[in-house]
């Protein structure tokens, strides 16, 4: 399903236990991030048994889009927020046994040392790839029912 008239997205790797904020503070612009394992090993039991999509030999956990800039969005929901506002962190925070804290509205987050232990967790564990691109791509034989980060993969994989 190759798009002749395509070019393959650059992704910059963002590695939150090396790189400075900073540089992803300057990424305004939408578009789209992979945030994949550093190593299976150290994740939980039920994680290391599934099997992944690779993205640069790493094993993809989840694939985003961003339509305010990556820092605003997705890296203060995923790496600093509250497991209130992120499904991975929802996820991974379950899997890791993390004790929950409920709202009235029946939302909640986790208590605020595990929050804490999440992140770090988080950081030590995961790295991000995120590609800037103002218009989703159009691929041949694609439904439009695809959302923009679907598509995006699907570029990846040529």
């Amino acid at each position: 399903m190759k798009n002749p008239n395509s070019q393959k997205p650059t992704y910059i790797m963002f590695d939150p236990m090396k790189d400075s904020i900073e540089d992803i503070k300057r990424v305004t612009d939408s578009g789209i991030y992979l945030i994949c394992f550093r190593d299976l090993m150290k994740l939980p039991i039920p994680l290391q048994k599934i099997e992944y999509s690779s993205f640069e030999n790493d094993n993809v956990l989840y694939i985003g889009k961003s339509s305010r800039g990556f820092y605003k969005r997705d890296y203060k929901n995923h790496y600093c927020g509250s497991a209130r506002n992120s499904t991975v962190r929802k996820s991974l925070g379950t899997l890791n046994g993390l004790r929950r804290k409920y709202y009235s509205n029946q939302k909640y987050r986790f208590i605020e040392s595990d929050e804490e232990k999440l992140t770090l967790w988080m950081k030590e564990n995961l790295l991000i790839f995120y590609c800037v691109n103002r218009k989703p791509p159009v691929l041949p034989g694609v439904p439009k029912s695809f959302s923009f980060a679907q598509k995006e993969y699907l570029l990846l994989l040529e």
